[in-house]
Parts: structure tokens; sequence; C-alpha cells
């Protein structure tokens, strides 16, 4: 192979070194191997080390409350469905309530049909 090509395999380029640190922020990191369709670098990660993995959290509905309600959070809730798209999920506000469960912001229990008890995952944003 010519030297530039040779120079470039296995490096992350300019124009994705944002997702690289991105990748190695939530726990990945470089597997000693290459893509054989771009020749960039592989990042890997066992699944329980990735750092959104580690803060999802399924969880029954404990409150609905307010939107704008002091202690709650920006972050993802999920509601599984039984059908495709078999998940919808949303930005809400969500309060981490420890055995309880977790509360919800009233908007978001409306926009996917939740109330007190149902399950969802969420994940904090904070």
């Amino acid at each position: 192979m010519p030297r530039a090509a040779n120079d470039v395999i296995g490096k992350v380029g300019a124009q994705t070194r944002g997702v690289e640190k991105l990748l190695k922020r939530i726990g990945f990191r470089y597997a000693d191997r290459i893509d054989p369709f771009d020749g960039g670098p592989h990042f890997t990660a066992p699944t329980d080390e990735i750092t959104l993995v580690q803060r999802t959290r399924r969880a029954r509905i404990a409150e609905i409350f307010a939107a704008g309600t002091a202690g709650a959070i920006k972050g993802l809730c999920a509601k599984e469905l039984p059908v495709s798209p078999f998940i919808r999920i949303v930005m809400a506000e969500i309060r981490d309530l420890g055995e309880r469960g977790v509360g919800i912001d009233a908007d978001t229990a409306q926009y996917l049909d939740l109330k007190a008890g149902d399950e969802i995952v969420t994940l904090p944003l904070d």
C-alpha cells in the first residue's frame, strides 16, 4: 500500500475525534482492531462497563409530579411496548426516589400513557 494509506490505517480521522472522545468518556477502549471497510479503529466495551448503561434504571413509577418540581432532572424515559416499535422514549423530568421507585413529570406520563405503578426505564442526563 502507499505510505499515505499506511499512515492513516487504524487512526481516528479529524472528523471523528469527537466521537472517539465520547466513546472513551463512557467506557469504550481501542480494541487493537481496524475496520476492514474504512481502515478506522474499533472501540469496544463490556456492556456493564458503559456508564450510560450503568446509570440506566428500570423502576416502577412512584409519583407523577408537575413539570418544574424541585429536585427533578432531565433524563430519558422509556416505555416498553408489546408491538412495534416495541419502545417509546422521550426526554422527561425525572426524580430518583430510591427504593420507592421513580417520579416522572405529568406531561411525560400523559404522553406515554403511564400511571403510578407502571414499570419504566430511565436514564438521568444530569
